[in-house]
């Protein structure tokens, strides 16, 4: 029968090899030297493999042979190096500490179900707004320039997906028919 405590120090090394690695907005690949790891997170699958059986060859990041900036050199894409060592590390806690606090601070479905409240809160935003701006558009008030820009700004609110693509979108629209900020603030309140 396979040990937790067999199978734990070798867990406690890939969470501190992830979480030692850059994000991948800010690094896209390792190069030369700092591929090691590859090397080092090949051992740890190869003492699983020993301890428990199971094949974890999946998880392995391949190194490339490539260049950058005129020189060849080993490099790993840290997207993949990332997302193989995290799909590893959830499957060891699924499998060997289910009871243990998630490795990362939040469950999937924690995750899952915070996402979706930002996308409700979203959604609430954009019908609010969808709504002012027919109440906006039934006002025999406002300028022919004025009616333009609220539906223009009522086409494209089915493709916003977040209040800074609106908000930038609003003044874009705004720009480009001539309106100013007196009478956008009008228009939206």
């Amino acid at each position: 029968m396979i040990s937790k405590d067999q199978i734990r120090p070798i867990y406690g090394e890939l969470i501190g090899y992830l979480s030692q690695l850059p994000s991948y907005e800010k690094q896209n690949y390792l190069f030369g030297s700092n591929t090691i790891i590859a090397n080092q997170i090949g051992k740890a699958i190869d003492e699983l493999k020993e301890i428990t059986g199971e094949g974890f060859d999946k998880f392995r990041v391949g190194v490339e042979h490539g260049g950058y900036g005129g020189k060849t050199e080993n490099q790993i894409s840290v997207l993949e190096l990332r997302t193989k060592l995290n799909g590893l590390i959830m499957r060891l806690y699924g499998a060997y500490f289910p009871d243990d606090n998630p490795p990362f601070g939040g469950s999937p479905s924690m995750i899952v179900h915070q996402n979706q409240n930002q996308s409700q809160s979203q959604v609430v935003i954009l019908l609010e707004f969808q709504s002012l701006i027919d109440r906006k558009l039934n006002d025999q008030g406002i300028t022919d320039k004025e009616r333009t820009f609220l539906q223009k700004l009522k086409s494209i609110l089915p493709n916003i997906k977040s209040a800074t693509e609106l908000v930038s979108s609003v003044i874009s629209i705004a720009k480009d028919l001539g309106l100013g900020i007196d009478t956008l603030q009008r228009l939206i309140k």
